[in-house]
């Protein structure tokens, strides 16, 4: 039985390299190693830190823009669902005083005065869960 030779196939002989935004994964080590000013046993050098943290600031996440609060309750008091519920509600009061006649059912009123309450608990914990 025959061995088989170990054979070095270069997959990127047809590639044109100087197209490739971004060729890291096909240039040797040594010059990804120069490229970034880093080395392979003690990694970027104090003064090329220092240099790369005056030119593009500090590796740090800023924080998010305050939300204003009045702003946020009122997003959560007349958007998605609540839409359908402040309508629920208004239907509600309005079949329980004006189109309830002489004799309104008290069941009106309560249905709308509970669905007005679901809407102010609901915005009061999805803004409680946003901070």
């Amino acid at each position: 039985m025959a061995k088989r030779k170990h054979s070095n196939i270069n997959l990127w002989v047809n590639t044109d390299m100087s197209r490739l935004d971004q060729d890291v994964h096909v240039s040797p080590m040594e010059s990804i190693f120069q490229r970034f000013h880093s080395n392979q046993h003690f990694g970027l050098s104090t003064s090329f830190v220092y240099d790369a943290q005056l030119n593009y600031g500090t590796n740090q996440i800023t924080p998010p823009q305050s939300q204003n609060y009045f702003w946020l309750l009122f997003q959560q008091l007349f958007m998605g669902f609540n839409l359908i519920l402040w309508l629920g509600g208004i239907l509600a009061f309005i079949a329980y005083q004006p189109l309830g006649g002489s004799n309104p059912s008290i069941t009106n009123l309560a249905l709308g005065i509970v669905l007005f309450l679901i809407i102010i608990c609901n915005a009061c914990l999805n803004i409680y869960q946003k901070l």
